[in-house]
């Protein structure tokens, strides 16, 4: 897969994953960021969300989502403790779906 080719380029680079960022919606599209960091320099690199979560999986990387995202999305509230509240039928169901869900349910994950 291509997402695994990646991670071994990263890998064999000396490279590192440190963050995928989900970082703006515009015209029901999402957009997303790799931050990265090769002797000791960071920097980002724009690429779809599904590639870049595909490759946070692969390289045990935490993924966020930015406040302005949530904002755009008609489904997210913010609390005002800043806390993203999903008040649809559907983000009630997935919230009770996850949290059910337990660490080692992702290792039954086919990749």
């Amino acid at each position: 897969m291509t997402h695994d080719l990646l991670k071994n380029i990263i890998d064999k680079t000396d490279s590192r994953v440190n963050a995928i960022e989900i970082c703006d919606l515009r015209d029901n599209t999402y957009y997303a960021l790799i931050h990265l960091t090769n002797s000791g320099e960071a920097f980002s690199i724009d690429s779809r969300p599904s590639d870049a979560i595909a490759l946070a999986l692969r390289a045990k990387a935490p993924i966020f989502v930015s406040d302005e995202v949530l904002k755009k999305s008609k489904q997210i509230e913010i609390t005002e403790e800043g806390v993203p509240a999903d008040k649809s039928k559907q983000g009630k169901k997935w919230k009770d779906i996850l949290e059910k869900v337990k660490p080692e349910d992702f290792g039954k994950c086919k990749m």
